[in-house]
């Protein structure tokens, strides 16, 4: 909100979700600060009751066990949901009664692996369409793994379907990967889906950001070889058994595409 005032914003209207009780007097504090309202509950798809697991670490705290266990479980406890996309229309209207107009509307969404869930629900109700910025803090290793593959596919094509849906809106998406939580684990279904849609022969690229380099190898047999030079591994081949995906091959497998 500081910053908003910095750059020169001169109405601001301020809403906070959040469902822990450690939290609660000092996000009360800073909503009375900016006029602004807090929910003591948990984002969702709809309104009533889920279990939230508080972690040894607060700032991975979620609804989603795994997520939370990362650092240790220290409670479960059963809170408030609140639909969020009900919560951003109500707000929206509020706002309009209260500064006779409508007001640029940001999101911070930072819910520990709940945005996989969120995000589907704000686009089939059409939220989207009401928002000018959205800011995304994913955690991809916080879904199970049967779920990162379409995880990944959600992080890539959210913002072409949200301007598909939304003619006209011009909405930013900014996203926020923090590299422990988003890289490093597997994601079936990944390396099979790849190869799929490789063109045959040599592929060469680099990760700069992960400091790998990668050579993937397409025969007219559909087999792939894939090695990351940075890992000490040998080079694996993976054999097409099937349309949807790859059987064993060596030591490692790469499950069927969900």
């Amino acid at each position: 909100m500081r910053r908003c005032q910095k750059a020169g914003v001169k109405v601001a209207s301020l809403t906070l979700v959040d469902p822990q009780a450690s939290m609660r007097n000092s996000l009360q504090l800073l909503a009375d600060e900016w006029h602004g309202v807090f929910v003591p509950a948990a984002a969702a798809t709809e309104e009533g009751n889920i279990t939230f697991y508080t972690s040894r670490n607060s700032h991975v705290s979620s609804t989603i066990s795994s997520a939370a266990s990362r650092y240790g479980l220290k409670s479960a406890t059963v809170v408030p949901t609140i639909d969020l996309s009900a919560l951003i229309w109500r707000t929206i209207e509020r706002t309009k009664l209260t500064h006779g107009a409508r007001l640029s509307v940001l999101i911070k969404l930072d819910v520990e692996g709940a945005e996989y869930d969120l995000l589907p629900h704000l686009l089939v109700r059409g939220t989207f369409c009401l928002l000018d910025f959205l800011v995304i803090d994913w955690h991809l290793n916080s879904l199970p793994e049967a779920r990162r593959l379409a995880g990944v596919w959600l992080r890539h094509s959210i913002g072409a379907t949200v301007r598909g849906a939304c003619r006209g809106r011009a909405l930013q998406i900014e996203h926020e990967e923090f590299r422990p939580i988003n890289f490093g684990k597997p994601v079936p279904g990944l390396l099979s889906e790849t190869v799929r849609h490789t063109h045959e022969g040599e592929t060469r690229g680099e990760l700069s950001h992960l400091g790998i380099k990668f050579a993937l190898i397409v025969d007219k047999k559909s087999r792939a070889l894939m090695k990351a030079e940075k890992l000490p591994m040998e080079l694996v081949t993976y054999e097409t058994g099937r349309l949807d995906g790859l059987e064993r091959r060596g030591n490692l497998t790469e499950p069927g595409a969900v």
